[in-house]
């Protein structure tokens, strides 16, 4: 008896802790390496998809390289490119996963913008990525996630997207450090990457209300066997 209310005690107080920490930005190098394509232009600028170098950023961005380049997309119309040849310092901020790999608040202190565009535009871009065609083509797409970040361009089709919207890939804002105001080199455009989203394996953890139950249910038992044996 002794040990059953030992052991329902422990089970009541291995309540486990509720990890709540943001993911914080990791910064690393980018070198901007122009576009994967032909894809027209907007405003006479060139549009997505891009290529760019990575490096020296959390192993979560490990697997955007294919090989040896990764996608990006640009959503910050007033900044410039950095150059092909030079390192540049960027913050890369995780917005749609947490510690847990699943859906997340982000820290988004070092982005020019709140999280609710750039998850808008991300959409933007695995529509053109799956879905494509005229309706989703990257002048399209481009100059619509432009025009969300408040650039005042035209000369394009002009997309709907929802207020909220379901990603299927881990998706990374990439924040020149700078982050200055004017068109120059280390004053960079902001831009959006992305890995596909891990298998994730499931691990049942108790509710501490489940806790509780397994301790009364212990406890119970111990008292009807208790009576049971004074009986006799």
């Amino acid at each position: 008896m002794r040990r059953l209310a030992q052991l329902a005690l422990a089970l009541s107080l291995a309540v486990p802790a509720v990890a709540s920490a943001q993911l914080a930005p990791n910064l690393g190098n980018l070198k901007f390496g122009g576009d994967l394509g032909s894809n027209g232009s907007v405003n006479g600028f060139s549009v997505g998809p891009y290529k760019a170098q990575l490096k020296d950023f959390s192993p979560m961005l490990a697997n955007v390289l294919s090989p040896n380049f990764a996608s990006i997309w640009c959503v910050d119309f007033s900044h410039s490119a950095p150059s092909t040849s030079a390192w540049d310092d960027y913050y890369a901020t995780a917005f749609t996963l947490n510690s847990a790999g699943s859906e997340g608040n982000g820290d988004f202190s070092r982005t020019r913008q709140l999280e609710g565009k750039y998850r808008q535009a991300a959409w933007l871009i695995e529509q053109y990525n799956v879905v494509g065609g005229a309706t989703y083509s990257a002048t399209n797409v481009q100059g619509t996630i432009w025009k969300l970040f408040g650039a005042n361009v035209s000369g394009f089709t002009q997309l709907a997207v929802a207020q909220n919207v379901t990603l299927t890939k881990d998706w990374f804002v990439l924040s020149d450090d700078a982050q200055s105001n004017s068109r120059s080199e280390h004053s960079n455009q902001e831009f959006l990457t992305w890995r596909d989203r891990p298998a994730l394996t499931t691990t049942v953890t108790p509710e501490p209300s489940t806790y509780a139950l397994m301790a009364s249910g212990l406890l119970a038992l111990g008292f009807a066997a208790r009576r049971r044996r004074a009986q006799r």
